[in-house]
């Protein structure tokens, strides 16, 4: 099968395209999902140190085990040394399943792995870990599974694990591993492993461990969740997938990719909904990952109303120019005689981004995005309004535009007001037109009230078109008691 070149094409061509890429080689067989003990052990200690990125409660029956088995041992020296390796070395997020997976339990101990290149235990770990630290990282966790019967534990959940994984096999059955390589022209051998993480909510990560013997262990952590369909998940595991393929392209021709991304960088910051991509090379890992998860959706002959969502997500994201690189990876698609590998495409790649993103084009994006930014008409009580009568027990605000039903009502101190229910679940209604939301309240007198709409670290107030509300400092102080 020929895939198209350009997206507009590809949302007709997807309509009669064979369902399944031919890919060269050997097929994989496909892995099992599994919830791996050395992970779940990781995550805890992380949980207890209160990374919130591992304290989802998503499955709350074994969060409440969790919590209820393990809350007094917060302050061992494992949890200790886990705040100081986040505090000093920044390691949480990818780093933490980095490391991970380059443990294992053998004997009834905490082990490093004796599979790994060259024998050494660190050998690609993240950044932010060394050696040094990770081996202390390991006694120290060691000491932790023997005090807390950690094994035990786990062994009480079987039950749950297993239904969990029965679960996640119904989509991950269906997924074509030998794509990748075929994708990529990368020639190399992998093994595909799917670790299920039941403390890690929506968060999923990438994990690549090279063996002795050569062989990549590509790892896809997905965290349990409440995904919407089998797509969204399936998604996520490509996605997870990729970055162990095109982030060492990333970072072999960042040279030349580094000055547009430096560029985009801030029309990014202006628009992202999360702030987990903070660097530019970063930046980049993400949006080659996007954009060859639209390919292999493409490939797979998804659905157009699939594709034509997944292109709106990420352009919500902050990914505002991912159909062009998929596009670009459409025409490195068909012309295969010419380019063997995407490595060897990558300088096309650079060219036609330095090409795309010039000063011109930054600042005209962010001239439009400033154009169809939503803006606040008014609040009732009015902002900055005083001798507000204490009764009441709405908060209004009203937008220029129809919106998305979703809110950030946010406090930063003890002023935000409380209401029937603890923060941040206040009741919040939407009008039918998505033009005016309410929060409930309950106020007491002669007190001042600040509420903040859309702060930096949850802008959930957007227009049906995705553009964030720049965030609004509300306040109101009430009078006596009527």
């Amino acid at each position: 099968m020929t895939p198209p070149k350009k997206l507009p094409a590809i949302l007709l061509f997807i309509l009669c395209a064979a369902p399944c890429f031919i890919a060269a080689g050997e097929p994989f067989s496909p892995p099992n999902p599994v919830v791996k003990e050395e992970v779940e052990l990781v995550s805890l200690v992380f949980r207890l140190m209160g990374d919130p990125i591992y304290s989802y409660q998503d499955v709350k029956e074994y969060s409440d085990s969790l919590k209820n088995r393990f809350e007094e041992f917060q302050s061992h020296p494992v949890v200790e040394y886990a705040k100081e390796m986040r505090s000093k070395h920044s390691v949480a997020y990818d780093a933490v399943m980095s490391a991970a997976t380059r443990l294992a339990i053998r004997d009834g101990h905490v082990v490093l792995r004796d599979d790994m290149m060259d024998g050494d235990p660190a050998h690609g770990i993240n950044e932010r870990w060394n050696r040094e630290r990770f081996e202390k990282f390991q006694r120290l966790l060691d000491d932790f599974y023997q005090e807390t019967r950690f094994h035990e534990f786990f062994e009480s959940q079987k039950n749950l694990r297993e239904k969990i994984q029965r679960n996640a096999l119904n989509v991950t059955k269906n997924l074509d591993y030998a794509w990748f390589d075929a994708f990529f022209g990368s020639g190399r051998r992998d093994r595909f492993n799917i670790i299920l993480n039941m403390q890690c909510g929506p968060c999923d990560f990438s994990s690549t461990v090279v063996l002795r013997d050569g062989v990549k262990e590509v790892n896809a952590v997905i965290g349990v969740y409440g995904r919407s369909s089998n797509d969204s998940m399936s998604s996520v595991i490509v996605h997870e997938f990729t970055h162990s393929f095109s982030n060492p392209l990333v970072e072999r021709h960042w040279e030349e990719l580094k000055a547009p991304m430096e560029r985009y960088r801030p029309v990014y910051h202006e628009v992202k909904i999360h702030d987990a991509y903070e660097s530019a090379q970063t930046l980049q890992y993400e949006m080659m990952v996007r954009a060859v998860v639209l390919r292999y959706f493409i490939a797979h002959g998804s659905e157009e109303r699939k594709i034509k969502n997944m292109i709106k997500d990420e352009k919500t994201e902050g990914f505002l120019w991912v159909t062009d690189l998929a596009d670009w990876l459409g025409d490195y698609e068909v012309d295969r005689e010419k380019y063997a590998s995407l490595d060897d495409f990558m300088p096309e790649i650079a060219r036609r981004e330095n090409a795309l993103i010039t000063d011109d084009y930054t600042a005209e994006l962010l001239r439009k995005r400033d154009e169809s930014r939503p803006q606040v008409i008014r609040f009732e009580p009015a902002n900055g309004a005083t001798d507000v009568d204490p009764s009441i027990t709405e908060l209004t605000v009203i937008f220029d535009r129809p919106m998305r039903p979703r809110v950030s009502w946010c406090k930063k101190d003890d002023t935000y007001p409380k209401g029937p229910r603890p923060y941040p679940d206040h009741v919040k209604a939407w009008s039918d037109d998505l033009t005016t939301n309410k929060v409930f309240v309950v106020l007491e007198p002669n007190k001042t009230y600040n509420v903040y709409l859309n702060p930096p670290w949850a802008q959930a107030f957007r227009s049906a078109e995705g553009v964030p509300l720049t965030e609004v400092h509300y306040t109101f102080t009430t009078g006596d008691a009527r």
